[in-house]
């Protein structure tokens, strides 16, 4: 890898955490206040995360172990909003949260 390739390889994960950090945060407001418009929004930040990942995995000099790596990331990256809001919803309906 030369050290051009390294700063490009490192801006595109940037990018691609970047995205999946508007994706959750997105998500998460949009079931929270009930707005649709934030939910495309989230949805694009996601489609825009996969985009981005689907360059690093197709141009970069990474290992084949790494790109594995990233594109199992990409995929939970999907999930884990989802998840997490809804435990966290169960968790204070249930009441066991103490304040």
């Amino acid at each position: 890898m030369t050290p051009m390739g390294f700063v490009v390889d490192a801006i595109g994960l940037g990018f691609f955490a970047l995205f999946g950090g508007a994706y959750g945060l997105l998500y998460a407001a949009s079931e929270l206040r009930g707005e649709r418009r934030l939910g495309y929004l989230a949805i694009a930040s996601y489609a825009a995360q996969s985009a981005v990942l689907l360059a690093v995995v197709t141009l970069s000099a990474l290992g084949p172990i790494w790109k594995v790596f990233l594109i199992g990331s990409g995929i939970a990256y999907y999930f884990i909003p989802r998840v997490t809001l809804r435990y966290l919803k169960n968790l204070h309906a249930s009441g066991e949260i103490h304040s």
